[in-house]
Formats: C-alpha cells, structure tokens, sequence
C-alpha cells in the first residue's frame, strides 16, 4: 500500500521520480514496526491483554514478513515480467516458509533435548544455562548457511521455545535464561537508539528544499497506509467474532498508533543504500525512513501512555499478573 501510494505520488510530480521497484522495497521495509517502547509502557499500565496481543503480534509478524519482502522486492531490479512476479512469490514463500520451519524445528528440538537430558546436577547446570541461550543461535546460523533468513529463523526460534523449551529447563536455568535474554535485549535497544542518534546529523543536513515535500508525504502514506491496514484488517476480524468479543473502536485507533517504527526499518534502509540500483533513491529512501523513525519515536513514545489512560484501557490488575514478564527476547 504504501508502495503503490508513493509511486502515484511520484507519478503526479509531487517526490521524486521513483521508480516503482524502489516504491516497493521502501513499502516493505517501512512496515516494519518495533513498539518496543510501546510495549514496555504497556506493561507498566497493565493493558489490556488483548490489544497487548495485537501490538505484540502484529510487530512480530510485521518484522518477518517485512524482512523477506524486501529481499524479495530487490529481485525485481533487473526486469519485471510475469515470469518474475512468479519468481519472486516462489522467492518470498521458500525464504518465510523455510525460515519459519528451521527456527520450529530448532525450538522443538531444544525442547526434546531438555526434556529427556537430566542437566539438574551441579556439575552440569552450567551446560543447561549455556545451551539454554546458545540454541536459538543455531537457528540463525542454520538459515543464514541455507540461504534464507536468519532472522526470521531466530525469532520464530525464540517464540517456539518460550512456550515449551523453557518448562523443560530447571528453576535455575529458567530464572537465568529470562534474565540474560530480558538484559540482552535492553542492551541492543539501548544500541538501536545510539546509532539512530548518531544518524541524527544526516536528516539535519538534508532538511531542505524539495526533501520537506518528501518527508511529510511519506508520512501521511505511512499513516494512510496504516489505517487502512488497522481498521480493514479489525473489520474483517469482527465480522467473526460476537459483539462480546469484536475488537472495540479505541482499542482499534490505539493498535493504529502503536505502530512505531524502529530499528528493523532502519536497518533495512540502510542496506537499501548498497542493495538498490539508482543511489540517489536510495539515499532519499534512507532519509524518509529515518525521519520516520524519529518522529515516530518521540510522536508514540511520548504519548502512548496518556493516550491508554484517556480510553481507560490501562488495568493494573493485568500489570500484577504480568508480573513483570514478557516482553520482546
């Protein structure tokens, strides 16, 4: 959506003379979300568990279907043809569908092994706390020599085994695991907003001229894009669901602007600049990524939290159930 929008923006002259290639790549690795702030300001208010799990669930299927797409759409640079259309849609499947089974396979073998290994003895429960955290990795290093992605292979590594590698680990290991990958993944986005800082002097340097029309454009096509998706994807939904169970209306807008993008984007734009033919695209690709990034992050992150408390859909009984788990590891 928010490819085919920047090229009839472009088409009109109102951008840059994208071509519709790179539309496209920046419409997949712009809907990578990353409410990881969001998340976390959930957590503290207790929210409600069902608009928990749709922020937590469609950031995690947005990152890995994000990631394979834009692999895929940079296969269109050389030609365009149905045969190539084909190509890719077999690309993209082989790549998700197989990263998704490695990180199964993985998750579920680590499950077996700590299940009928017996690791509890003092002389091995340093081994359980190493493989407990070395394991997903091998997911990832396993795609990466397939060819596939890596990423996607960790992730869906880390989901299979948050639900049954971990009632196999003991007290210790589990207590140890959690903590490590809880610290881990403080300290990568703690990084992700250092090297997004020092990004910074590069947006400052390039606000000017015609690049304003650019930016504020490519924002307003995130925010359509968004709705469109949010609001069409919940309507669907609910013509399934009882009126008890429909997914309410401010539930609906919070979900529409929970949709934070983070460090997935940027990194995919950045790898844009090498990846794509025409540099000068790329370069622009880069910039309105990150000035989206930006905004988004001092935009939503400021104001998620007052926004829940006005629809009243903070619960601090969740909070204590929560318990101060969860979280993205």
């Amino acid at each position: 959506v928010v490819g085919v929008l920047l090229k009839a923006a472009a088409a009109v002259g109102a951008v840059y003379s994208f071509s519709l290639v790179d539309t496209l790549v920046f419409g997949a690795l712009i809907s990578a979300t990353d409410p990881v702030t969001v998340l976390a300001v959930f957590q503290t208010l207790g929210v409600d568990r069902t608009l928990y799990a749709l922020v937590f669930g469609e950031s995690v299927l947005n990152d890995a279907v994000a990631i394979v797409l834009y692999k895929t759409m940079l296969t269109f640079q050389t030609s365009v043809s149905a045969d190539d259309v084909g190509s890719a849609v077999l690309f993209f499947l082989v790549n998700f569908l197989g990263s998704c089974a490695i990180g199964v396979a993985v998750g579920v073998l680590s499950a077996l092994l700590f299940r009928y290994t017996d690791m509890s003895t003092r002389q091995l429960r340093g081994l359980e706390r190493a493989l407990s955290v070395l394991l997903p990795f091998v997911a990832y290093m396993l795609a990466e020599g397939l060819r596939v992605s890596g990423v996607v292979a960790i992730l869906f590594a880390g989901i299979t085994s948050a639900h049954f590698t971990i009632r196999n680990l003991s007290e210790d290991a589990r207590r140890f695991s959690l903590q490590f990958f809880k610290a881990l993944a403080m300290l990568f986005e703690a990084l992700v907003f250092v090297f997004i800082g020092l990004a910074c002097p590069l947006l400052f340097s390039k606000l000017a001229g015609d690049n304003w029309l650019l930016l504020v454009l490519s924002v307003a096509i995130v925010l359509v894009a968004r709705w469109i998706i949010v609001y069409g994807g919940a309507r669907a939904v609910n013509a399934c669901r009882s009126e008890r169970t429909a997914i309410g209306k401010k539930t609906q807008f919070v979900v529409w602007f929970s949709g934070l993008r983070g460090g997935v984007a940027f990194a995919l734009s950045t790898s844009a600049k090498e990846a794509l033919v025409d540099s000068h695209s790329a370069e622009l690709i880069e910039l309105a990524t990150l000035f989206i990034v930006v905004l988004s992050m001092l935009l939503v992150g400021g104001t998620i939290g007052p926004l829940v408390r006005h629809y009243d859909l903070a619960d601090p009984t969740e909070e204590e159930e929560e318990g101060g788990g969860g979280g993205r590891h």
